[in-house]
């Protein structure tokens, strides 16, 4: 993590030292959270609409931290405790992890997309530290404020950092890709998330194709095959110089593509061979591909779909087939992505609970319909937020998609799920599409419905806080 003294901070976030004579003082790290604050630290006073964080300097300093930024437009200036005063707090975090990771010889990895980007980041991360000094984001740091205490938590003898990068809106992913500065980047899927503030699904392609603004020369943007509207937009864009575009999926428009994909439930992962599509290629292989069996600690075609993105990212920072098998034994996969949970009710749960799309949606389903020894399949969903207009549409195609010849029981909660269960009650009847306007409704009814054997997929989007329902399917419910 960052180290250097106040003097330094202060020229690199375009802030002044309000007390000269500290400026030889050196810090450690950054912090915007005094909860957590570590010693020796620059405290960051983040505000909201309902907060003010530089009521928490005094906290900060009482925690350990060695100097807080200050905004300048605030009264009651500490008297104790070294200042950097600055025009914006987040601005001036912004800017220094920019200046600080300008001075590192650091290889960085930008990855974006609708859906799949966290597990992609896990299993590129993996597959690099087989050979590499690797970071990656942590939990949920991928936004204006995340990406920032990402870069400064990189060290000298980091050799790559994979940094993710979400957004909600136009002109976000810009400003995250001019502060990490990538050499290469990763798109995973264009899908339906935040289409009520950008749209369509050309405007969400458009929006996820800023990554590439930031990229260094002659790097590498890894992306699904037969995209049309990352196609169609990257027609549009001026590509750093140099810029190779690779290609990954399926069809004669790809590079490379997995063959011999499998399903294994006991324990639950997918296997797959990557193969390079040569008649697409001209018998050229930009990234070495050998023909060898990949397992990832995954469920689902789609996540072999995110392990062949960063497979091919991978073999491009020059990973070796032996390196890269190394690797894949120490990736961590983040919580609520596909995590399979068992209960000692003698249930199992794939909690998928992080966030949701139609697409992601569907692709857990099918991911559940691969479990070849679950006796019964329970779909528990809730509401898909930001997707605009066509919300009503697009819950009712996830209950028309739900089939009750692979899935026992739909139930879900959640103003906008009405409509799924609306959908549902078409093919599955009432007593096996249920909606309920309550978690604990729910759970009492799944109570009596759950038995040893049964796979429970628990799914919806993060402001529903679905985990919930989770954590007592596996530890209460018996």
């Amino acid at each position: 993590m960052i180290q250097t003294t106040l003097e330094n901070i202060a020229r690199m976030c375009g802030g002044t030292l309000l007390r000269q004579q500290q400026g030889q003082l050196a810090i450690k790290g950054v912090s915007t959270d005094t909860r957590t604050i570590g010693m020796g630290s620059l405290f960051v006073p983040l505000s909201g609409e309902r907060f003010n964080g530089h009521a928490f300097v005094a906290d900060a300093f009482l925690k350990g931290a060695v100097a807080s930024f200050w905004q300048q437009e605030e009264t009651d200036v500490p008297v104790e405790g070294a200042i950097i005063l600055v025009d914006d707090p987040l601005m001036a975090l912004q800017r220094l992890a920019s200046a600080y990771r300008k001075t590192l010889d650091v290889r960085v990895i930008g990855i974006t997309g609708s859906n799949g980007k966290t597990s992609t980041k896990d299993l590129l991360a993996g597959m690099l530290s087989g050979k590499y000094k690797v970071l990656k984001t942590k939990g949920n740091l991928n936004n204006h404020i995340g990406v920032p205490l990402m870069l400064l938590q990189l060290e000298a003898s980091t050799q790559i950092a994979v940094i993710e990068m979400g957004m909600s809106g136009a002109g976000e992913i810009e400003l995250l890709t001019t502060l990490a500065q990538p050499e290469a980047a990763i798109i995973t899927h264009i899908g339906e998330a935040h289409m009520e503030h950008l749209g369509s699904r050309a405007g969400i392609a458009r929006a996820k194709l800023e990554i590439v603004k930031g990229m260094r020369p002659n790097g590498v943007l890894v992306i699904p095959s037969g995209s049309e509207w990352l196609e169609g937009e990257l027609s549009q864009i001026d590509l750093p110089i140099g810029t190779r575009v690779i290609r990954v999926g399926t069809g004669e428009l790809s590079d490379y593509h997995a063959e011999q994909i499998q399903s294994f439930d006991d324990p639950p992962h997918m296997s797959f061979v990557p193969v390079v599509n040569k008649s697409q290629l001209a018998s050229r292989d930009p990234v070495g591909v050998q023909p060898i069996k990949i397992e990832i600690p995954l469920l689902g075609k789609h996540h072999v779909s995110n392990a062949m993105l960063a497979y091919v990212m991978a073999k491009w920072c020059g990973v070796r087939e032996s390196e890269l098998l190394k690797g894949i034994g120490n990736i961590q996969m983040t919580a609520m992505r596909s995590q399979v949970q068992k209960s000692s009710g003698g249930w199992t749960v794939i909690n998928d609970a992080y966030n949701a799309s139609p697409s992601s949606v569907k692709a857990a389903i099918e991911s559940l319909r691969g479990v070849v020894q679950a006796k019964r399949r329970i779909l528990i969903l809730g509401d898909m937020l930001e997707l605009g207009d066509h919300e009503m549409d697009m819950h009712a195609e996830i209950g028309r998609f739900a089939n009750p010849k692979t899935e026992q029981y739909v139930l879900t909660y959640g103003e906008r799920s009405k409509h799924t269960i609306m959908a549902a009650l078409e093919s599955f009847g009432a007593e096996r599409a249920k909606h309920f306007a309550t978690k604990d409704a729910l759970l009492a009814a799944l109570s009596d419905i759950l038995l040893p054997g049964d796979w429970v997929l628990v799914k919806g989007s993060r402001g529903m806080r679905m985990e919930e329902l989770v954590q007592f399917i596996v530890e209460r419910i018996r």
